[in-house]
């Protein structure tokens, strides 16, 4: 599906998980992104701190600055993450074991609340982890690259195009 002016895509997936490090729990969203494409929609890169976007693969994380600090996870650390889906496989008498993924960074949105409770990994490892419930694509459009809109699978044109106008509509209120 093509939408007029929009420049640039990329899938996702998130969901809640489960993490721990030495012992200390958080429950943040975890957010599979698609490290070839994210980038056209949105820069990752100049947000991450100490450590590396382009490092990151199957078995890494990059958590938020505030979530680290929480952990007290550094660069290098193993933190153990468990989807819901461990807890549905309970129910039927199966194991799964939580994942441990390596700490390759930290990013810094300057949110709070983004910065303490959100962690990324690969679209594969969500996939993996978590059957992604909430899984769509983001987009930038050409006319407003502060506008950036996220469409759920189940998306129809006239929705899309109705979401485009209203992040117009928000730019153009802002700039007057």
């Amino acid at each position: 599906m093509k939408i007029p002016g929009v420049v640039a895509t990329t899938p996702f997936a998130e969901g809640l998980v489960g993490m721990i490090y030495q012992s200390k729990p958080q429950y943040p969203g975890l957010q599979g992104i698609d490290i070839n494409r994210v980038g056209g929609v949105i820069p990752l890169d100049h947000y991450v701190q100490g450590g590396s976007f382009e490092a990151l693969d199957d078995d890494s994380i990059i958590l938020g600055a505030v979530l680290a600090n929480n952990l007290g996870a550094q660069i290098g650390d193993k933190v153990e993450v468990s989807s819901p889906l461990a807890y549905e496989k309970m129910k039927v008498g199966e194991t799964m074991l939580p994942r441990q993924l390596r700490v390759i960074g930290f990013f810094e949105f300057g949110h709070q609340a983004l910065d303490g409770s959100v962690a990324l990994v690969t679209l594969r490892t969500m996939q993996e982890l978590y059957r992604p419930r909430n899984d769509g694509a983001r987009h930038q459009h050409q006319d407003h690259p502060r506008a950036r809109c996220r469409y759920d699978g189940r998306t129809d044109q006239r929705r899309a195009s109705t979401h485009v106008a209203r992040a117009r509509s928000l730019l153009d209120r802002d700039q007057s």
